[in-house]
């Protein structure tokens, strides 16, 4: 995989539950949206200040392909703005995980695989964030907490922590980075497991001219100062490098995989369906036909009773296979289409799905799916 570039982008499902004991906790819709803003322009290094990165750092900042969406669709499939709004008499949160239930004055997460959870509040002890990191097994307070005054770059929100930086280094956390220093406690012993970031002594705080050397790194260019996973004033972090770059796709394809086929992101429809491949994956050799196995999904809110698929081999004419059913709302089901010639050799399968209930789909976009094989 080419890490540099892939055009594949992974889009991040996102949920923001504002838990607020004052009004000036209760931050507006805007605020919210200029935190997803600056997540989408960091994580994509679309940010305007990447011309602050030194030279001698740019050649290993990275466009990581990650992006966020403040979710169109809840866990019930209805639709939401992505935002939710608890009134607590709590007064203030800490790193216990209170923020994250209902009984402690929080909010409950939403479905941690479908889902990431932002949770804003007031935090204690000067806290700015806090951020969970990924597990093998199923958390329900996987995601990241932020006091309310920094989160994104508009409305309340208190200088250095004003452009919505916080967030970045939280959600690294969750997506398995490291601090830059390791947290050795200056010994340089420690490591953030990326080979691509100076090894570093200990946090760094305010603003630095650049080269900024320490114990660790003793010669210029010195420390990557300015990378999001440090403590650097938000006006002086602009790079994730590529090897933070590994490490986050690394998770997002493997214990965190459910979150690129969460259907999250997707508006609410009535009528919906799609459609994935199963086979055909690489087939033996000898073989003259075989059966395509596609699973079919109903993301509408009309239950699911008929549908056409559509498939064909290479550039050769279409074949339609009608189903009949009955899929609730986000409930799938493996089809197994009929049997289709292949000779040795590379080919394509394409499929498509058409006539939900016999009408017209209201989300065209997961509407088709295309494998080569051979």
């Amino acid at each position: 995989q080419d890490l540099k570039k892939t055009s594949n982008i992974i889009t991040i499902p996102t949920v923001v539950h504002v838990v607020y004991n004052t009004s000036t906790q209760n931050i507006s819709d805007a605020q919210v949206q200029s935190q997803i803003d600056v997540l989408n322009e960091d994580f994509r290094r679309m940010n305007a200040d990447t011309t602050n990165t030194p030279d001698e750092f740019k050649g290993v900042a990275a466009d990581t392909e990650i992006e966020f969406c403040l979710a169109l669709r809840d866990p019930d499939g209805g639709f939401t703005t992505g935002i939710t709004r608890t009134s607590t008499t709590v007064t203030s949160f800490n790193t216990n995980d209170n923020v994250k239930f209902d009984v402690s004055g929080g909010k409950d997460a939403w479905n941690t695989e479908q889902y990431l959870n932002i949770w804003v509040c007031k935090l204690g002890s000067g806290l700015l964030g806090y951020g969970e990191f990924p597990s093998g097994s199923t958390s329900n307070t996987w995601g990241l907490g932020i006091v309310y005054d920094s989160v994104g770059r508009a409305g309340m929100v208190s200088s250095p922590y004003n452009k919505g930086r916080t967030a970045g280094h939280e959600v690294g956390h969750c997506f398995d980075l490291y601090h830059i220093w390791g947290d050795d406690g200056g010994s340089c012993a420690g490591s953030d497991g990326v080979s691509d970031t100076p090894n570093q002594a200990d946090a760094t705080s305010g603003c630095f001219s650049f080269p900024k050397t320490d114990a660790c790194s003793p010669n210029a260019p010195g420390i990557m100062y300015m990378n999001y996973m440090d403590y650097s004033y938000d006006a002086c972090l602009n790079i994730f490098t590529y090897g933070q770059k590994a490490r986050m796709l690394a998770i997002l394809n493997g214990v965190k995989s459910s979150l690129k086929t969460s259907p999250g992101c997707i508006p609410p429809n009535a009528l919906d369906a799609s459609v994935a491949i199963e086979i055909p994956l690489d087939t033996a050799c000898g073989i003259s036909s075989f059966s395509p196995e596609v699973t079919l999904t109903n993301f509408g809110s009309d239950t699911l009773i008929s549908v056409t698929i559509n498939y064909q081999i290479d550039n050769e004419s279409y074949s339609t296979y009608s189903w009949s059913g009955s899929l609730p709302l986000l409930s799938s089901e493996m089809v197994t289409l009929p049997s289709v010639p292949a000779s040795e050799g590379t080919h394509s399968f394409t499929t498509y799905v058409s006539n939900p209930n016999g009408s017209s789909d209201g989300y065209a976009l997961n509407d088709s799916a295309q494998s080569n094989f051979t």
